[in-house]
């Protein structure tokens, strides 16, 4: 890692903006031992967005990450004494000890060295043989529908089908080829405009088609610059747009509606439990950017039995459906209705207070090889469709098991190899 004069610049850039967060946060700490650790969560978050300055992609798992400890250095119970209650110093420590350790095992796996070599997952991918996956990919993930729209009946392989389409999205960018790209992108937009609105499928679609314009088209400082813009104009349409627009759609309102009604009427349930002096539109997303960390103090004070690897396993178990009997375990009971658990909570029930700390050091090794050999050393399209699913769930780790859950990302990386394999056999 070479400093150059640009470098340390950005580098204070981001030291200025952590001490900020810190001094405009410093009066919600009850104590000098929490002054302490909101100091340490203001470093984990500076660590995380230099180091990510340094990596080779905006996209990467440093920058995602660092929505976790930045999330528990603005924790506030201030904001609503009704949701929110003051964090104790050992829900403190094991929230910081898990985003160390996470740390740690993504820095000893993700890193690039020189003695690094190209390696080929996929197989030579051609025009031809780009727009010929990108086809039969889109298909297999449109089964589910089909099936639906024949049967009348659900497919019982529907998330994972799905998963296919990312392949696809990212076969058709790499290609280039116009038609296929807005055909893919006008059926996918109009699928998802005809149902419910869902805040991670569009979080998927963007990660998958940001990361491929990113990778494919992005080669000159001016069109990183843009790149960096529409990523804070999407996080902008994000906070103040959709995710108003999801709470708005739920009570069976129309779309056309959100546009001409009071935007903040959706949320007055709330005011009287929330103290809150800025805009209205972000105390919902602040309450669900924060909740997590007092979801997980309510796990350790009232649901500290152990699972003993269970939510490890729980993608394994799934996939074999042999989770039918294991319910129990995997229910989780939240503080209030904001349900948000982060990865944490259930390491803490997997391992404890004191060795929660080993799944995260492993998760963040997990993270680590698939940025570096999914992204960093191939330029394989099926391997970039499996980052842009680690990256989401990198991303929602703040509030969010993603990892164990066997939609994704477990699943993609799963169905994608099957995939490749099945391909070039047919090739020879």
């Amino acid at each position: 890692m070479i400093i150059t004069k640009k470098s340390f610049f950005r580098i204070i850039l981001y030291l200025v903006i952590s001490i900020v967060i810190f001094f405009l946060t410093l009066n919600n700490s009850t104590s000098f031992d929490i002054v302490v650790c909101r100091i340490l969560a203001m470093i984990l978050f500076f660590y995380c967005i230099t180091k990510g300055s340094f990596e080779d992609t905006i996209f990467n798992p440093y920058y995602f990450f660092s929505l976790v400890p930045l999330s528990l250095s603005l924790y506030s119970s201030n904001v609503s004494t009704y949701y929110l209650n003051d964090l104790n110093i050992s829900t403190w420590v094991i929230a910081l000890t898990n985003i160390f350790a996470f740390l740690v095992g993504l820095g000893l796996t993700s890193r690039k060295r020189y003695s690094d070599v190209y390696i080929d997952y996929a197989g030579i991918e051609t025009y031809k043989s780009l727009v010929n996956d990108s086809i039969i990919l889109f298909l297999l993930g449109r089964i589910p529908s089909i099936y639906e729209m024949i049967t009348g009946n659900s497919f019982f392989l529907t998330s994972i089908m799905q998963l296919f389409t990312y392949g696809a999205i990212v076969c058709a960018m790499k290609s280039k080829n116009k038609t296929i790209i807005a055909a893919i992108t006008v059926l996918l937009v109009g699928s998802m405009l005809m149902s419910s609105i869902n805040k991670t499928s569009v979080l998927f679609l963007a990660m998958t088609y940001g990361i491929s314009y990113y990778c494919f088209y992005v080669e000159s400082e001016r069109q990183k610059r843009n790149m960096m813009a529409l990523i804070v104009v999407f996080s902008i349409f994000f906070i103040f747009i959709l995710f108003p627009l999801k709470d708005y759609m739920t009570g069976g309102t129309s779309i056309s509606g959100f546009f001409s009604s009071d935007l903040t009427s959706t949320f007055k349930y709330y005011e009287s439990r929330i103290n809150w002096s800025g805009n209205k539109l972000l105390y919902m997303p602040y309450m669900y950017f924060v909740q997590a960390w007092n979801n997980l103090q309510y796990v350790i004070e009232t649901q500290n039995t152990r699972t003993y690897g269970l939510w490890i396993l729980k993608p394994l178990i799934g996939y074999f459906q042999l989770d039918g009997g294991l319910e129990s375990f995997y229910t989780l009971t939240s503080y209030s209705s904001f349900n948000t658990f982060t990865y944490i909570t259930v390491f803490f029930k997997d391992f404890g207070y004191w060795f929660s700390w080993i799944g995260s050091f492993l998760l963040g090794g997990f993270v680590g090889r698939v940025y570096k050999h999914k992204l960093l050393l191939s330029n394989s399209a099926l391997d970039l469709a499996c980052y842009s699913l680690t990256a989401c769930a990198t991303l929602e780790m703040f509030f969010s098991n993603h990892f164990f859950m066997q939609s994704y990302p477990f699943t993609i990386l799963i169905i994608m190899f099957i995939y490749k394999k099945c391909r070039n056999a047919l090739r020879k």
